[in-house]
């Protein structure tokens, strides 16, 4: 048998031992390849259902708190206020008609819908020849019966002076345009230039069946 020493010995395993680098290097390039980690799917956070804000008038209210004092004090569960709000809350359909009851109209749909008698009326400031431009239009809708009834009196083609609240004498004219056509426009009730550029003076002008009971005056004397 042939020995070999321990120095041919260590020789021989460092020669056969390759350096660190090299076995990091063929690590690397044997190494399997990375698996991905699996993707966990967040499922999708769906909106939650909110109800629409519960509306009710000043009488559905009152009806909601009476309701609510009948239930003997026993105290009011959510099923309970759920319940008392079905009864309370009248549902209101889109075309119902409104009742018209108003600061003008203190008697609504029970006094009748008046009109005027021409499509439009308006005040009207007057130029030095005496033709009246539409500067302030009345709305039906914020007038008072007493007004419109008023107004539809007054008799197109007045002119004359009437008296202001502050006792004022001011030049006043009633007339009615028409269309090329020959239909009637509008009515105009025209002051001179100088009262709407006096903030006091058209203040002046008065209560409506007032001035148009002076308008009709004036009807009377020039007939």
């Amino acid at each position: 048998m042939k020995f070999t020493s321990p120095k041919t010995r260590a020789e021989q395993d460092a020669a056969q031992t390759p350096p660190t680098e090299d076995w990091a290097a063929l690590e690397a390039a044997t190494a399997p390849d990375p698996q991905p980690e699996p993707t966990v799917e967040t499922p999708p956070v769906m909106p939650v259902a909110t109800a629409p804000p519960v509306v009710l008038t000043q009488d559905q209210f009152a009806a909601l708190l009476s309701a609510i004092g009948g239930t003997g004090g026993g105290g009011i569960t959510a099923d309970d206020m759920r319940a008392v709000m079905h009864q309370a809350r009248k549902p209101i359909p889109e075309n119902e008609v409104h009742s018209g009851i108003s600061h003008y109209r203190p008697q609504g749909m029970a006094g009748g819908t008046p009109a005027f008698r021409w499509p439009e009326v308006w005040f009207a400031a007057m130029d030095d020849k005496g033709d009246a431009h539409p500067l302030h239009p009345f709305d039906v809708d914020r007038c008072t019966v007493e007004e419109i009834d008023a107004i539809n009196s007054l008799i197109p083609g007045v002119r004359g002076k009437v008296r202001f609240m502050d006792g004022s004498p001011n030049d006043a004219c009633v007339i009615e345009e028409r269309t090329t056509g020959g239909e009637v426009k509008r009515l105009l009730i025209g002051f001179n230039f100088a009262v709407w550029k006096d903030r006091n003076r058209y203040n002046s002008i008065g209560l409506i069946p007032q001035l148009c009971a002076q308008l009709r005056d004036l009807a009377t004397v020039a007939a």
